[in-house]
């Protein structure tokens, strides 16, 4: 598959991506804070501000696994 790609500079090319029956997809999209909830598991990236509080540049929520979040402390 050709997909169109953008560099960190803003700058526009096609890639070749090759995949097959392994591949898997992950579909993302803007939600808001109400797509938190129980039951989900949540996963975020960021920097610690003066605070020490998190201010996230990513926040990915996805389904739990029989209830258990993969990567998850105890």
């Amino acid at each position: 598959m050709v997909v169109n790609v953008t560099d960190q500079n803003g700058g526009a090319s096609q890639a070749n991506v090759a995949v097959d029956n392994a591949t898997s997809y992950i579909k993302r999209a803007v939600a808001t804070t109400s797509a938190i909830a129980q039951g989900k598991c949540l996963a975020a990236r960021g920097g610690k501000d003066t605070s020490g509080n998190l201010q996230a540049t990513s926040v990915t929520v996805f389904p739990a696994d029989n209830g258990n979040c993969p990567g998850a402390r105890p």
